[in-house]
């Protein structure tokens, strides 16, 4: 979902800045977590830590490893504003401009209308 919804967005993702515990990333996916690193992320006996750019491999990467262990991150744009946050991994936002929003609503909207018509 964060794929799709990355991709939808009016604004381009600029830099990921991330925190996941290391020795349990690299369970899920060592390559990606590797990929993380050579972009910038630091990763010692217990954290993965970091911000790295936000290209493609980045994110594939960093798709990769969205599970529990990644606790923190923070996908922006170029003006530093946040596109995504997960604070923990129960808590992930989605900011939305403007347009983005009008849009949601009225797929939300048309959606709803389409759910009532068919209802008995």
């Amino acid at each position: 979902m964060l794929e799709a919804l990355l991709e939808r967005a009016e604004r381009d993702a600029e830099t990921i800045e991330l925190f996941g515990l290391r020795p349990l990333l690299e369970r899920i996916d060592a390559d990606s977590v590797a990929a993380l690193v050579e972009r910038g992320a630091v990763r010692d006996g217990i954290e993965l830590v970091g911000t790295v750019p936000a290209t493609p491999t980045s994110i594939d990467a960093l798709l990769e490893l969205f599970t529990d262990p990644l606790l923190r991150v923070a996908i922006v744009d170029a003006s530093e504003t946040p596109l995504f946050v997960r604070e923990q991994p129960e808590l992930n936002y989605w900011f939305l401009t403007d347009g983005e929003f009008d849009r949601l609503r009225e797929a939300v909207d048309v959606e709803l209308m389409e759910s009532t018509d068919t209802a008995p």
